[in-house]
């Protein structure tokens, strides 16, 4: 899923720049039942229905992976670094208490 993210974020902008611009830029609307796509530079194409159309759904797609790599990356944090580390610590601390019950007992 990570390499996924990856790939998807590469292909988001090339596509938009193959495209011309971005729904989520400010200033892209439709306008008359024509539509406008603005670029990084802040220039609005003029851009057909159906090249809106795709542009809405890389946009989801491209969020929807992006999320669920970020989600992965997460879990792998939790599952190899923060985990092991958090139940040595855990671990260390019952031994030390077992040992000062030992002692006064």
């Amino acid at each position: 899923m990570i390499l996924l993210s990856i790939f998807a974020t590469a292909y988001f902008v090339l596509f938009n720049k193959k495209i011309g611009g971005n729904i989520l830029n400010e200033g892209s609307e439709i306008v008359n039942g024509q539509y406008y796509l603005v670029d990084n530079d802040g220039k609005k194409n003029l851009v057909s229905q159906a090249d809106w159309e795709k542009c809405k759904t890389v946009n989801i797609a491209f969020f929807s992976i992006a999320i669920l790599g970020s989600l992965s990356l997460f879990y792998l944090f939790l599952r190899y670094a923060f985990l092991p580390s958090f139940i040595k610590n855990i671990h260390s601390i019952i031994e030390f208490f077992n040992r000062q019950k030992n002692k006064n007992a």
